[in-house]
């Protein structure tokens, strides 16, 4: 009986020890997430109920390196994803290097996160620019300093990647002051992409310009990139050269109200897109408005989002089925 309780007091020491540990390295690290509902009417017929969670944890720097991580949960797809990976490592110039499983921060709203972005879903040109895996994750070698607008200095970036999409992507941007009230962004990414040839080099181009002013805050991007698909499909049917896609997206954004109660924000966002610069008529137009409200920690939104597109083979016919209204709830903690 003797030897046994010694081996209960000994597991016992070991248990309280374990968890004392536990504790001091969990201090060193911060957790954040949200949870997610939001109501989607496409077409404004069909409504579909979708939830989803994340969860961030971040490390205290040591050293100068902290460790990243993520994980998201879809209750449509019935499945967890893992977002973020990644090791960064900063300098005392101010300059960074991360590796790791990231997204490419191709673009104004590829910077931001879900809950800095004002609009709940990302616009109909990025969800094109997803499609052709200009923006997307994958795993990463960023070389980076952010923009500094108290000393006037621009932000830079020169990143490496690689995905079982494309061979790599070669991304280099920059972000610089103009004044008080406005920065001038631009991005150029490179890409190797699979064919059923071998490989085919392909390229995208963005800049954007954004003024805040009091309540007021307003984006304009332009953007010019080379279709993989069709571009493929073009040599493949020796129907020619490079397919080009371009587009325009602008942002409008009002403070209606803000106080210690809370953030009431207008929304008004607006693009056009020519699917193929080669075919005329082909394109897309949108035009969203929207609002949402936020009182710590939850937020409140509203988007009407009308989108009506032409197709390659009847470029006079505009359909409007991804049209869509969203309503949102968010919880942050």
């Amino acid at each position: 009986m003797e030897y046994l309780l010694r081996i209960l007091l000994f597991f016992s020491v070991v248990a309280s020890l374990s968890n004392a540990k536990l504790y001091a390295a969990l201090k060193d690290v911060k957790v954040d997430g949200y949870l997610d509902s939001t109501l989607e009417v496409e077409s404004f017929k069909n409504g579909e109920l979708n939830h989803r969670a994340k969860i961030e944890a971040e490390t205290k720097r040591k050293n100068g390196v902290k460790a990243e991580f993520a994980v998201r949960f879809e209750s449509n797809q019935n499945e967890s994803e893992f977002r973020e990976s990644v090791i960064n490592k900063k300098f005392d110039d101010g300059w960074r290097l991360e590796f790791g499983f990231t997204k490419k921060r191709f673009g104004l709203e590829y910077e931001y996160d879900k809950l800095k972005r004002s609009t709940i879903r990302r616009s109909p040109v990025y969800r094109r620019l997803e499609i052709f895996t200009y923006a997307s994750r994958e795993t990463m070698l960023r070389w980076y300093r952010k923009a500094d607008f108290k000393k006037d200095r621009a932000g830079y970036e020169l990143s490496l990647g690689n995905s079982a999409a494309q061979n790599t992507s070669l991304l280099a941007s920059t972000k610089i002051p103009l004044s008080e009230v406005s920065t001038f962004s631009s991005w150029l990414q490179i890409q190797s992409d699979h064919i059923d040839d071998g490989q085919q080099i392909v390229w995208a181009l963005m800049s954007a310009m954004e003024h805040k002013m009091d309540r007021h805050k307003v984006v304009n991007e332009v953007l010019i990139a080379v279709d993989p698909d069709q571009t493929e499909l073009n040599k493949t049917l020796d129907l020619g050269d490079e397919a080009y896609f371009a587009a325009w997206k602008g942002e409008y954004n009002y403070v209606i109200s803000k106080s210690p109660d809370g953030l009431w924000l207008y929304i008004m966002q607006t693009s056009f897109a020519a699917q193929d610069l080669d075919v005329g008529g082909y394109n897309s137009i949108q035009l969203l408005v929207g609002t949402s409200y936020y009182v710590e920690p939850l937020t409140l939104a509203i988007n009407l989002d009308g989108v009506g597109s032409t197709s390659r083979i009847d470029p006079t016919n505009r359909n409007y089925s991804e049209s869509n209204v969203r309503l949102e709830a968010v919880y942050e903690f």
